[in-house]
């Protein structure tokens, strides 16, 4: 897996966009099993794994942990229905909920690795 040097980028604006421009794009689409959209997915938690690679590598540790923090966070919502919907299953989400703590817990990996918390 490649490193890429991301510390001169603005990192939080970079994860925000890309991650969750992931998860609305290829996501959201009800009726497709869940196995196949994970699959879709993993080039792109490979990306995100590269990118908290790079934010614990070259970035300050309270901005990283206040970033990854605000990251997740906005990803909450992802989990649940939205307010529009009123016919769902319970399952409809579950494919957010796994994504979201795999990379919950690639991130605190990264960060424990490279000793940024």
């Amino acid at each position: 897996m490649a490193m890429y040097p991301y510390k001169h980028v603005q990192i939080s604006k970079m994860v925000y966009n890309n991650l969750q421009g992931m998860f609305c794009h290829k996501l959201v689409s009800r009726g497709i099993d869940f196995f196949r959209l994970f699959i879709e997915f993993i080039p792109y938690r490979n990306e995100a794994i590269e990118i908290f690679f790079a934010i614990a590598q070259y970035r300050n540790p309270t901005t990283v942990t206040q970033q990854l923090q605000r990251f997740f966070e906005n990803m909450i919502p992802f989990m649940y229905p939205p307010k529009g919907i009123t016919s769902w299953n319970s399952s409809d989400f579950d494919n957010f909920k796994f994504i979201i703590y795999e990379l919950f817990l690639y991130a605190i990996s990264c960060l424990l690795k490279y000793d940024a918390f």
